[in-house]
């Protein structure tokens, strides 16, 4: 995590063990092009309500375990639209996201890798929530960093330089250009997301902040 902590118990005879922290936190992501805003509950206590597309929420502080994570629009109150179950670590980190076209809409579950990078680099994590797009090649400033990557599914963290850079997402098939994102600011140091979101001929990114 960014920010929780759990405890390790020393003793001087006997074995160490480990504390775990009475928190997760967990960000929530709109990346469902057709949908409006959304709210995002656990069970049914509220985590983030209202958030646009595309856009994410702050890290919320929400009980550890295996927890079921619903979304709902917000113009539609009380009508869950996608839904998953997922273990949420103890003094962990993670994203949901919902994604797809209406009635075919679900939700996915991210494990977030917040602990502070290489110094001066930076940890780039990219995400295809796209509906009917298909596999993507992710470039940046020219040079492929990820390739084939499918909806909904994330990439591994990518470890760059600080720098200034232009994201440019290819459809893997074709290899022509679906989205091209210049001055994209890498501050050393710092972890980021990048969704692409989107259907055929309407593609966004989303660039998030994780820690």
């Amino acid at each position: 995590s960014r920010t929780l902590v759990n405890a390790a118990l020393l003793q001087t005879q006997g074995p160490a063990t480990i504390a775990d922290g009475v928190s997760s936190l967990l960000k929530t992501v709109n990346a469902a092009s057709q949908t409006g805003a959304v709210n995002q509950f656990l069970g049914s206590t509220p985590v983030a309500t209202n958030v646009g597309y595309p856009a994410a929420s702050v890290y919320n502080e929400v009980p550890p375990g295996t927890q079921t994570l619903n979304f709902e629009a917000t113009a539609t109150p009380g009508a869950t639209i996608a839904s998953v179950v997922g273990t949420l670590g103890a003094s962990s980190d993670q994203s949901v996201f919902v994604t797809g076209l209406p009635g075919a809409l679900q939700a996915i579950v991210l494990n977030d890798l917040n602990i502070p990078p290489i110094s001066g680099n930076v940890r780039v994590r990219f995400v295809n929530t796209t509906a009917g797009v298909g596999p993507v090649t992710i470039q940046v400033d020219a040079t492929p960093q990820v390739s084939g990557l499918a909806a909904p599914n994330a990439s591994p963290y990518v470890n760059l330089g600080a720098a200034t850079v232009t994201l440019t997402f290819l459809d893997a098939t074709s290899g022509l250009p679906l989205l091209t994102v210049p001055n994209v600011v890498l501050t050393a140091n710092q972890t980021s997301t990048v969704y692409l979101t989107g259907t055929p001929g309407n593609v966004a990114s989303l660039i998030t902040l994780d820690n």
